[in-house]
């Protein structure tokens, strides 16, 4: 019963670490309601450009022009709505003590980042949700990310996007359109996506 309990807790907060922040107003706890349903009949993370705006607090679905941004990594590196053209770009918006967006980072680095990383027209930040720079700095030594962080303190950028939950990917054409807009993990679902982005990259070499 002592193991179950534990497994139950760390269940429990990784959950919270992934949907924290949600409003709590009677739209942000509606919004919350609405995603805790849905996720209770879907074993699979869904892929929010099928499921409409209306699902999982999201604000921006793919076929939406991207809202205006503008992210700085901590090496100074500006990727923004104002610097699409001809670029691919993959925005994963994550929080730090998120379990999902845990599971994810491996699959960050190795399928997408360093996959990606030396064709000019790919871009990507890794956009962290409610934290600041020191903070993005000490996650990065701890986990030895390699893949471009971005902070993210005030959620200017993240709310753009979305209302809550994380982690989200979301890929945008070289003319600024929403090509998918997913939330969570899952294997072949990123598999998905990585496609999906050779696929643009093989349009821009033609």
């Amino acid at each position: 019963m002592k193991t179950l309990g534990m497994t139950l807790l760390v269940a429990i907060v990784a959950i919270l670490g992934c949907t924290s922040g949600v409003a709590s107003s009677e739209k942000g706890d509606e919004a919350a309601g609405q995603a805790d349903s849905t996720r209770s009949h879907r074993p699979d993370p869904p892929d929010i450009a099928a499921e409409g705006s209306n699902k999982l607090a999201t604000r921006a679905i793919a076929g939406d022009q991207t809202p205006a941004f503008s992210v700085t990594d901590l090496k100074g590196n500006t990727v923004s709505s104002d610097h699409l053209d001809g670029k691919v770009t993959y925005l994963n918006f994550f929080a730090a003590g998120c379990g999902y967006c845990l599971r994810k980072w491996p699959h960050v680095e190795s399928e997408i980042w360093e996959r990606f990383k030396n064709n000019p027209h790919f871009q990507m930040a890794n956009v962290g949700r409610d934290h600041s720079g020191a903070e993005l700095r000490g996650f990065k030594k701890q986990k030895n990310i390699q893949s471009p962080l971005a902070p993210d303190p005030e959620r200017k950028v993240y709310l753009k996007f979305a209302e809550s939950y994380s982690p989200r990917g979301v890929l945008i054409g070289p003319d600024g359109v929403i090509i998918e807009h997913v939330i969570w993990y899952d294997p072949k679902r990123m598999e998905k996506t990585v496609d999906t982005i050779e696929m643009e990259l093989a349009k821009l070499k033609k």
